[in-house]
């Protein structure tokens, strides 16, 4: 866990030679101090010399010593009057290019250096930190007689500090300051300052170069603010070199000092929590991490808390907490003491991985969509774009709960499968998210077979949302980069097809079907084109094509068995043409043979319908033949049959309202279809002469559908059958009973096509009473069934 603490080690900044005083605490051989061993050589010391235990006496501590004095910030100006000779031009226009003004000309005839003190605390207050810096840069070098100057240096490098980029120039203050005559307190705060600047590149030499300095000055002389900073400092290269233990011990030296709501105080809270988080006591790193946040306010220091305070909630999988400090960072990216563009898109890909890793889908969505609004480029911005669309493909399979698969017949699941508008939205937003990645690829020569996939992932997305449009596109757009061929390339065509197909394209989609059969006849998804391709042909009226194609798969042509999903469909669409051509026998046969077959597997409930319709149907030419009888016993003939085949019909209704109502279609089967089924069931009693059992099912039906039009109906027949049994006075009830649910419809009923006629109209009928007349004695048989 340590090693979180280490910084990204990337190339050196380079400097000037002549301001490298930096360089030679960043290691340990420039400091001939032989590197630390183990935690225990590391304990910082105490506030007494001679108390502190002898650590790090090797031969490289003994040549430090010996070399002490050479250092810049130990030598005194006399020592280094020959440097100061020189011009230090290059440096300068380094800093004003950074600070976005032209290149300092230093001018002969300076204003007095009270005047620029003036100016550069005016500049400091106004938040102009780079102009600031570079006349404070100035007027250390060129004005040896000005003095007060500690504030400034300080306060100019608390604020600089945070900014990426910036520790190049800032070594060069901190040299140019340690030139100059200074106290003890001073020299120490300089030997701190670049330390920790130092302990970005390399923490373990900064810790070196922290201790051995510390051994050399007298802590006791040295203002409590002063030996706080230099512990905090050490603590924070502890950390960084992943070194927990001298860390905590510097930080019980440094809050024995420290002032409470100071800097060094939200430091010190912030570097327990870091140590806290290094040991995996997650709880105890957002009490640290939190009573930070308290006191840091506007702090440059707000950021890194915040930080860690995102790290430490995503950790404890309290993940809401974590996404509203990543807000707070990415509102506040890249100001001062604010973690970068980069440094946040790390935590938020880290933050991403682990709810996903924890099945947090919601969370993984909302932290790749805070992700996606950073200003980032390359495949930085690329990997951001992968993790939303992966995340909200994920969420979408499981809220829809359906996993299409080419082994099924992928265009009907997709049609009729409903998928809750939430899965809908996150389908849509994972094929937008991958075609964007698509293209952030396209600008990587080396990944051309990932473009292609996150099409394909985009189409695929798009075609489970219902987008037919995008989905078509992309498809498209599939096909014309994949030149490999193969299973995906024929799926590709065939959901092309299907995709067509749903958006009522049924030339386009006939067009793409056909041609992948005669293209590659042996395909698998060949032959699941051929029940589409006529229900196309269907749709556009060519109904001996469409026949043709079924029977094709029927008759082995097509290279099926009956055990063949794509039989099965092919069975239950040929049913369905012929019952819509009028072909009841043939529709009855195929009906038939289809639920003797697959019965016992489910999906026959549509199948069912059918036959009952048909049967049905095939009961009104029996009453037609009826009509034009011209003896008794062709009469008594064609009453038999046309008696038997109601009977058949309602036998098939009744099994369809025993079945469960669908809340989905999978199996073909409508809710429609099956809140028909059970007023059919009475229609055929009610057609048999069985008025008493019709009269029953006809109550259930107006109960269980009494805010449906089909309920009307039914309470109109409960009427018929009233009358018909004899019974005037309930005849006259249930009529007015229908009169009173007529006014009790909601509007919708009478718009979706539910009922014949609209409220107005029904409301004449039923005032007009055109029902059956009263008769005396009931028919035949019409008591008992």
């Amino acid at each position: 866990m340590a090693e979180q603490f280490r910084p990204s080690r990337g190339p050196r900044p380079v400097t000037d030679d002549r301001y490298a005083m930096d360089d030679r605490l960043d290691t340990p051989s420039s400091l001939d101090v032989a590197p630390v061993s183990s935690e225990s050589d590391r304990r910082p010391p105490g506030r007494q010399l001679w108390q502190v235990p002898t650590i790090l006496l090797s031969g490289g501590l003994i040549a430090l010593a010996f070399t002490w004095e050479k250092l810049p910030w130990v030598q005194g100006p006399g020592v280094i009057m020959a440097e100061q000779d020189v011009v230090e031009l290059p440096l300068e226009q380094a800093v004003m290019e950074q600070a976005g003004q032209e290149s300092l000309v230093l001018e002969q005839a300076d204003p007095p250096w009270m005047s620029q003190l003036e100016r550069i605390r005016q500049q400091l207050d106004d938040g102009h930190h780079a102009a600031a810096h570079v006349g404070l840069l100035r007027l250390v070098r060129n004005e040896p007689e000005a003095h007060g100057l500690a504030p400034l240096v300080r306060d100019c490098f608390s604020q600089r500090v945070h900014h990426a980029g910036t520790s190049s120039s800032l070594r060069g203050l901190l040299h140019s300051y340690s030139q100059r005559p200074l106290d003890p307190s001073e020299r120490a705060w300089v030997l701190a300052a670049n330390c920790r600047l130092a302990c970005l590149d390399d923490p373990a030499a900064a810790g070196d170069a922290m201790l051995v300095g510390m051994r050399r000055l007298e802590l006791e002389s040295l203002a409590p603010g002063i030996v706080c900073e230099m512990y905090v400092v050490l603590a924070e290269c502890s950390i960084a070199a992943g070194l927990v233990e001298p860390a905590r011990e510097a930080l019980r030296q440094a809050e024995s000092v420290v002032g409470s709501g100071s800097e060094q105080d939200i430091r010190c809270r912030t570097l327990r929590g870091d140590i806290a988080l290094a040991e995996q006591r997650y709880p105890d790193a957002i009490c640290e991490y939190g009573q930070a946040h308290q006191i840091c306010g506007s702090s440059p220091l707000a950021g890194r808390v915040v930080e860690g305070l995102a790290r430490a909630h995503g950790l404890m999988h309290e993940h809401d907490e974590a996404i509203g400090m990543i807000e707070s960072l990415c509102r506040s990216v890249g100001e001062p003491g604010w973690p970068g563009v980069q440094s946040v898109a790390g935590l938020i890909v880290s933050q991403h991985d682990a709810a996903i890793g924890a099945r947090s889908l919601e969370h993984a969505v909302s932290l790749a969509e805070l992700g996606h609004s950073l200003p980032l480029a390359g495949r930085a911005r690329a990997d951001i774009i992968l993790r939303v669309a992966t995340a909200n493909r994920l969420l979408a399979d499981v809220l829809s709960g359906s996993h299409p698969s080419p082994e099924g017949d992928v265009a009907r699941q997709v049609l009729v499968e409903p998928v809750s508008a939430e899965a809908n939205k996150a389908y849509a937003r994972a094929g937008r998210a991958y075609l964007e990645y698509a293209d952030a690829l396209d600008q990587f020569s080396d990944l051309p077979g990932r473009s292609v996939d996150a099409v394909w992932m985009a189409a695929d997305s798009y075609d489970l949302a219902g987008h037919w449009n995008e989905a078509i596109a992309s498809f498209k757009r599939y096909l014309s980069r994949d030149g490999s061929g193969g299973p995906r390339r024929d799926e590709a065509r065939f959901r092309l097809a299907s995709a067509r197909y749903a958006g009522l394209d049924h030339t386009g989609a006939a067009s793409v079907y056909a041609s992948l059969i005669h293209d590659e006849p042996h395909s698998p998804f060949a032959a699941m084109s051929h029940v589409p391709l006529a229900r196309c042909l269907l749709a556009e009226g060519d109904f001996a094509e469409a026949e043709r194609r079924l029977l094709d798969v029927l008759q082995g042509r097509a290279g099926l068995t009956p055990r063949a999903a794509q039989y099965k469909h092919a069975l239950a669409e040929l049913a369905r043409l012929e019952f819509d051509r009028g072909q009841y026998r043939d529709a009855i046969e195929r009906c038939t043979e289809f639920i003797d077959r697959y019965a016992d597997t489910g999906g026959h409930g549509e199948c069912l319908f059918v036959l009952g319709e048909s049967w049905w149907g095939l009961a009104l030419e029996y009453q037609a033949e009826l009509e034009v009888a011209l003896t008794d016993s062709q009469e008594a003939h064609w009453e038999e049959l046309r008696i038997e085949a109601m009977e058949q019909a309602g036998y098939c209704f009744d099994a369809v309202a025993m079945m469960p109502r669908p809340a989905v279609t999978s199996d073909g089967l409508s809710a429609e279809q099956w809140d028909l089924a059970w007023l059919y069931r009475a229609d055929a009693r009610f057609e048999q002469g069985l008025f008493a059992k019709a009269l029953e099912l006809y109550e259930a039906v107006q109960i269980r559908q009494h805010q449906e039009g089909v309920g009307l109906i039914a309470l109109i027949q409960v009427v018929n059958c009233h009358e018909l049994l004899g019974q005037p006075q309930l005849a006259t009830s249930a009529h007015a009973r229908a009169l009173a649910r007529l006014q009790q419809l909601p509007d919708e009923v009478f718009q979706d096509g539910a009922v014949i006629f609209d409220r107005e109209a029904w409301s004449r009928w039923l005032q007009n009473r055109p029902l059956l007349a009263v008769v005396q004695q009931p028919v035949g048989g019409g008591l008992d069934e």
